[in-house]
């Protein structure tokens, strides 16, 4: 965010995980009510035992004429995080107490899952929940360890960011067996039975937000090109079930893609002999990688 605010980059696209955890609390009490919870998604992931029912988060674009409003006014980053002045906003009110919940957070080492942890203590508190939050210390064993004492000490649900999707079947087993609910936080557990729902962000959207504003950035629907449009990307997952999987053009040939917010044209480098602008990003990368490095237009992904 700092790179937008100083004019280095053109946009962001904005994961406001309060909104992510927000959305946790409501599927949680609706379940400790035994009623529907909110659902938006029961087509695209499948966690190898089939397809779990989601909800997806709405990302939204941030530029340097809105980052104040969705950023500091909102509460989510102080003045001083962002380096610009301005008043702080007031303490949040003290919580509540109630039915027991589990929290199982992946790390204290990064911001993101401090804040996502702590907001959904809180709002769950003040719904009239106990919560239990422990965070893995980034260990899988730590981790497995802390919900097995969440399904020993009482809780009524489980909510996990896992560390290790895969590394869960065992102790999912002994909270199916409970009785007691799961819903998995941003990152889809694999090959588990015991996974109710899936909370997450449209990253789908993430892509499309950002080819927008590429598009309309550079005028793209009324210029002429072509245009040589490169994207850094870091290595990722096959897209989830249910989304097309965009074509593989063979190095060094331009490729017109057909969605409505299509680029006009990419080129794609061989990924044997990095280009200058790769020393910025990890090199070789594992497949032929595009950028904006060609214009002015950069845009980016935060928090995740």
């Amino acid at each position: 965010m700092k790179n937008l605010i100083e004019g280095k980059q053109s946009m962001s696209v904005f994961k406001d995980t309060r909104t992510l955890a927000a959305k946790v609390v409501e599927m949680v009490d609706a379940i400790m009510k035994g009623q529907e919870p909110p659902i938006n998604d029961t087509k695209t992931y499948d966690n190898g035992t089939g397809i779990i029912p989601s909800f997806l988060c709405e990302p939204v674009s941030c530029t340097v004429d809105n980052y104040k409003e969705l950023l500091i006014d909102s509460g989510y980053y102080t003045y001083d995080q962002l380096g610009v002045e301005g008043e702080e906003a007031a303490a949040p009110a003290e919580p509540a107490g109630g039915q027991l919940v589990g929290v199982a957070m992946p790390t204290k080492d990064l911001q993101r899952w401090n804040q996502d942890g702590e907001n959904m203590k809180a709002m769950l508190e003040a719904a009239g929940y106990e919560v239990d939050l422990q965070y893995g210390a980034n260990d899988i064993a730590t981790q497995v360890s802390q919900i097995e004492n969440m399904i020993a000490n009482g809780c009524k649900v489980l909510v996990i960011a896992s560390i290790d999707g895969d590394s869960l079947g065992t102790v999912l087993a002994q909270a199916k067996e409970a009785g007691i609910p799961v819903i998995a936080y941003d990152r889809l557990i694999m090959n588990s039975d015991a996974v109710t729902y899936y909370a997450t962000f449209d990253n789908w959207l993430v892509g499309t937000k950002q080819g927008e504003f590429i598009r309309d950035a550079l005028d793209l629907d009324n210029a002429e090109g072509p245009f040589n449009i490169e994207f850094i990307t870091s290595p990722s997952l096959p897209p989830p079930t249910g989304r097309p999987t965009p074509p593989r053009p063979a190095s060094r040939t331009s490729w017109r893609p057909t969605t409505p917010t299509a680029l006009r044209c990419m080129r794609f480098w061989p990924p044997t002999t990095p280009p200058p602008w790769a020393l910025r990003t990890r090199w070789p990368p594992p497949t032929a990688t595009t950028s904006t490095r060609s214009s002015p237009v950069r845009t980016a992904t935060s928090p995740s």
